[in-house]
């Protein structure tokens, strides 16, 4: 009788779980892990098992929303276009994380935490409610192009910041607010903007800092962009909170980046530590001692 081969051809979505290759693999791990092993820094090992473990839990479920999303591609979901970019999005900040722990140098492994935070969740990606409020990208596959790359940018501007390297991240950021303003989408703008101040103010200059965060803020939200809204104003909240005569102010801004934070379903955990942390440091600054500690116990219970 005749032999029959059967052929198995390969699916569209059988690549789907080498998304992260060069990323966050096997290689990328082991090489993180001898990095960390071998500083000096006194907590590098439990540093290392905190990031190791929520790097791994964090792209097995980036992994699981990429292939259902790959598969979704057969399909007329309306929403898939805001699904990649969301989880592009998500993409960029993993890539930003494990390139700022590159080489576990001391001053990053002191953020090891703080780099961590910046980790948005998942889930949203996979959230039609989520998706539908999403901001969406310029219609011009160029200019979309070069907002992604923008974005970017952002990204690891943020790890910098993370990692304590604050000048290297007001110049990234000066940089990033004029290629913003020449592509002349708002959305990117008071996100480039939001960065620059927020960059400004860890070093102390609480003008440049001040002026460029009401711009970002006003701008957000008037475009409805929440993240952007809540990252500026939370900004503002540490920046106005610093001198009691503008304590009140400082608080008002907090009640905007609580407001903002409520309509945002993937806010890190980090921005609700920082809103909490800034009122009872604004508190404390006012004497209102029983305030701040119950601002600063808000704060740990979202660690």
């Amino acid at each position: 009788g005749a032999l029959v081969f059967a052929v198995t051809r390969p699916g569209p979505c059988d690549d789907a779980e080498r998304a992260l290759d060069g990323v966050w693999d096997r290689p990328r791990r082991a090489a993180l892990a001898d990095a960390f092993a071998g500083s000096p820094h006194p907590w590098a090992q439990q540093a290392w098992t905190h990031a190791s473990a929520r790097l791994d839990d964090w792209s097995g479920q980036w992994l699981a929303m990429h292939r259902q999303t790959c598969e979704l591609g057969r399909t007329a979901d309306p929403l898939l276009d805001r699904r990649h970019a969301c989880l592009q999005a998500r993409r960029r900040g993993l890539v930003a994380v494990t390139e700022a722990l590159d080489g576990a140098p001391a001053s990053t492994v002191e953020h090891t935490f703080e780099l961590l935070g910046q980790l948005r969740p998942v889930a949203p990606c996979g959230d039609p409610v989520a998706l539908a409020s999403a901001i969406e990208l310029p219609d011009d596959p160029e200019v979309r192009a070069r907002v992604e790359d923008v974005r970017a940018e952002l990204a690891r501007g943020r790890a910098m910041i993370d990692a304590g390297r604050y000048r290297d991240a007001i110049v990234l950021g000066e940089g990033l607010v004029v290629e913003a303003r020449a592509l002349e989408h708002p959305p990117l703008i008071a996100e480039a903007l939001t960065f620059a101040g927020t960059a400004h103010q860890r070093v102390g200059e609480e003008p440049q800092a001040r002026a460029v965060l009401e711009e970002a803020v006003w701008l957000a939200l008037e475009l409805g962009h929440d993240e952007a809204a809540s990252e500026a104003a939370i900004a503002l909240l540490w920046n106005a909170g610093r001198q009691a005569v503008t304590i009140d102010e400082a608080l008002r801004w907090g009640e905007l980046a609580r407001a903002e934070l409520a309509r945002r379903p993937d806010a890190p955990r980090i921005d609700l530590v920082q809103l909490e942390h800034g009122i009872g440091a604004a508190q404390n600054t006012a004497a209102r001692y029983d305030d701040a500690l119950h601002a600063y116990a808000r704060a740990l219970a979202w660690v």
